[in-house]
């Protein structure tokens, strides 16, 4: 009796796995309309910008003075997968109660589409994990905040705020 059960309840695991889908990027916003994935790399946002409060995507441009980005890099599809897995797919294992606020983004991903204008973007603090975003994504905590940092060194950024 005790197999038929075990069965049963094997059986229900394996229906309620192949029910869940992973949707495509192309169907997720910002990922479905992106021609380009761009990142971006700048010291401490908040200690030079006048307009620290703002979106940094505004009216197809990106309103961060050029001046101050060190480096600029387009995302290959490999890594453009994996970034989509770690906004969408991929969850913190527990949630994180005590955070720091430090908030100085010294990163974004900056999203463009065929007409080449800046229309999504995710700026992140990689020391505390913060982010500022105009599209909803898994939290990145604590515990993933090492997965976005090697995303971004393997797409070639290597500017981490040492000076």
């Amino acid at each position: 009796m005790c197999w038929r059960s075990s069965g049963v309840a094997l059986l229900c695991i394996l229906v309620l796995v192949s029910c869940i889908r992973v949707i495509p990027k192309e169907d997720v916003y910002p990922f479905s309309q992106a021609k380009r994935i761009e990142i971006l790399s700048y010291p401490a946002r908040m200690n030079w910008d006048e307009e620290p409060d703002s979106r940094i995507v505004e009216n197809g441009k990106i309103r961060i003075d050029t001046g101050y980005i060190k480096e600029r890099v387009v995302l290959e599809e490999v890594l453009t997968e994996k970034l989509y897995s770690y906004l969408f797919i991929e969850e913190c294992p527990m949630i994180n109660i005590e955070r720091s606020l430090c908030y100085e983004p010294r990163h974004a991903v900056i999203f463009y589409n065929e007409e080449d204008k800046a229309y999504g973007y995710i700026e992140v603090c990689l020391e505390c994990g913060i982010s500022e975003a105009d599209f909803l994504h898994n939290e990145i905590c604590d515990d993933r905040v090492a997965d976005l940092e090697q995303i971004f060194r393997d797409a070639g950024i290597k500017y981490f705020g040492q000076e």
